[in-house]
């Protein structure tokens, strides 16, 4: 695979139903139109479980791909020395909006679940992810550049 940056998840999209790329992968959400009118057809969820509005798509590991595991998350950041205090009270504002019937509703509507991660818990996942992908980084030759 060759990899085809773009600026948006639009442009690819675009791309991908006009035949100038393969494959993309993305938020289920963006794609499901381009699904259901037949367009495009969904191969797998990349993370772990079946995503709700496409039940017949089977995950990766479903599909063969048993270590592929690339799920979409969301996050809230701050600016580095933002205190505890402050995160806290963030994350406590999240957690009840993220409990909300409605807003349940509509992040099911989207394909997403709402976890509600706590600061340590996101700290502990993105740690996780930084050992997975350094060394995917390192063998393909990338160098960061500012």
């Amino acid at each position: 695979m060759v990899h085809v940056p773009y600026r948006g998840e639009g442009e690819a999209i675009r791309d991908l139903v006009a035949g100038e790329t393969q494959m993309e992968t993305g938020v289920a959400s963006a794609f499901l139109p381009f699904i259901r009118s037949g367009q495009l057809r969904a191969l797998c969820v990349n993370g772990p479980k079946r995503v709700p509005l496409l039940p017949e798509v089977p995950t990766a590991a479903e599909a063969g791909l048993a270590d592929f595991d690339l799920p979409n998350w969301y996050a809230l950041y701050a600016p580095r020395g933002v205190s505890d205090e402050i995160t806290q009270r963030i994350y406590q504002a999240v957690v009840k909006v993220l409990a909300l019937p409605e807003v349940h509703e509509r992040l099911t509507e989207l394909g997403l679940d709402s976890i509600g991660s706590s600061p340590g818990e996101m700290a502990a996942y993105l740690e996780r992810q930084f050992r997975f992908w350094a060394p995917v980084v390192e063998a393909s030759g990338v160098r960061l550049t500012r």
